[in-house]
């Protein structure tokens, strides 16, 4: 088949993030099954003028999509595939969060010109999630939230990532990661008091923050322990993955997904999470880590400490993680779920 990969950046752009890194993962393994596949940048091109010889048009993030290739787009939408990576379509402030800290109550009333004042880019008519070919969620909870704000239908697609050949479990230095962007959606004023009541219980815990954020805001409310380092190279984030002894993921928001997971479980790690969003779906309780409640930053630190003070037990969730990672969560397996749509065109 050809197929024609439109999304907002390149993998190269500075503004590259999760979208860009899932696409390079999938083009990557169309590609090895014998697929021949064209990419375009909506943030520098529009989209061809003829679009007859691609068999799947596949879009992605559209945010800078212009007027002139919405009408080509509109043309072909028999043969496209929306794979939707945030809530933009519905809300401006992509995080369906009400004064950035209750869930929207009016998500869907149409009152966001009010809310959130600043540019977001040109959306893509909504009417073409309903036309389109397939539209795929990359979570379950995701896509019940668009089927009622939307009216659309579509289907899950779980991301995947590559299996590392060994499981990893190197040594535990004893300290708790958090690879996430250092913003309120996060979590991060919980984890910050969270780490607070395990300092009151363990007074050497130590916390690392591994991305960019609102860094200095954040550094005001956090008590010594904590190691804001902002973003590191792949080489740095992999040696944190294998010296933590848990990855927390504190979000108060309704996560699409959370590549985090994956990536904690390929290293054999446990992951703690707020019973959120996609959560659930990729983390399970007692299994291969916990779920707390968000906002509750006492749930959360009493899963801190007792995984930081019960190695065996932490290690056995760790393998379970990276046990369902092979099981349900391989990149093989994503690649094929989105053939297997693809060929149906």
């Amino acid at each position: 088949m050809k197929i024609l990969e439109v999304n907002d950046y390149s993998l190269n752009d500075r503004n590259a993030s999760g979208a860009e890194n899932f696409l390079a993962r999938l083009t990557d393994g169309l590609v090895e099954r014998g697929h021949d596949i064209e990419s375009i940048s909506l943030f520098h091109g529009d989209v061809p003028s003829s679009l007859a010889e691609y068999d799947v048009i596949h879009i992605n993030n559209a945010r800078h999509c212009s007027e002139k290739s919405q009408r080509r787009v509109s043309e072909t939408l028999e043969k496209t595939v929306f794979t939707v990576h945030d809530y933009l379509p519905l809300c401006r402030a992509r995080n369906m969060l009400f004064l950035n800290f209750i869930e929207c109550p009016f998500l869907g009333q149409g009152i966001c010109e009010d809310c959130v004042p600043a540019w977001y880019g040109r959306q893509l008519p909504q009417d073409f999630y309903a036309e389109a070919h397939t539209v795929v969620y990359p979570s379950r909870k995701m896509k019940s939230i668009f089927e009622r704000c939307m009216k659309t239908k579509g289907i899950v697609i779980h991301h995947g990532i590559p299996i590392p050949k060994l499981e990893h479990q190197d040594s535990n230095e004893n300290y708790v990661l958090f690879t996430g962007r250092v913003l309120h959606e996060k979590g991060i004023v919980t984890l910050i008091a969270a780490f607070k009541n395990v300092k009151a219980e363990m007074p050497k815990a130590k916390l690392i923050c591994s991305h960019k954020g609102d860094l200095e805001t954040f550094k005001e409310l956090a008590p010594e322990g904590i190691n804001f380092l902002g973003g590191v190279a792949n080489d740095e984030l992999e040696r944190l993955y294998r010296g933590a002894t848990v990855i927390v993921a504190p979000s108060i928001w309704q996560e699409p997904f959370n590549l985090t997971v994956l990536e904690a479980y390929s290293y054999a790690k446990p992951v703690i999470a707020s019973n959120i969003g996609a959560h659930p779906e990729l983390v399970k309780h007692g299994k291969t880590g916990f779920l707390f409640k968000p906002f509750d930053d006492q749930d959360l630190a009493d899963r801190i400490i007792q995984l930081s003070t019960d190695e065996t037990y932490t290690n056995n969730l760790g393998r379970n993680g990276f046990r369902l990672l092979k099981d349900e969560f391989n990149l093989e397996k994503m690649v094929r779920d989105y053939e297997s749509i693809f060929e149906t065109i």
